[in-house]
């Protein structure tokens, strides 16, 4: 997990190796999932062949959970990197540009 006491640089950058981490594996879920789960198994008998389709009718469904799940993970480390991503460069510009009263003789200028 990423730790929210890190920097905001490295929690950015450990929000990014994350979501490339996510996205290589729902990519590779999605690849692999056709051949997880097959439609029909010929030479079964009957009784065998319906439990099959009964469970796997299972397992697709289950598979496309875990698919969603990871897309709503990766929408959600999405958001949490634009946050983080903000406020890196909120930080960036507060330091680039402290804030300095101005004198009314330096309005002018």
């Amino acid at each position: 997990m990423i730790r929210s006491t890190s920097s905001p640089a490295a929690r950015l950058d450990a929000l990014e190796r994350a979501l490339v981490a996510l996205r290589r594996l729902r990519v590779e879920v999605e690849h692999v999932r056709p051949g997880l789960v097959l439609e029909r198994i010929e030479g079964w008998h009957a009784e065998a062949a319906d439990r099959y389709a009964g469970r796997a009718g299972e397992l697709r469904l289950a598979l496309a959970g875990a698919e969603r799940s990871l897309l709503d993970a990766e929408g959600r480390l999405e958001v949490e990197r634009e946050r983080t991503r903000d406020a890196v460069t909120a930080a960036a510009l507060a330091a680039a540009t402290p804030d300095r009263p101005v004198s009314a003789a330096g309005a002018g200028r």
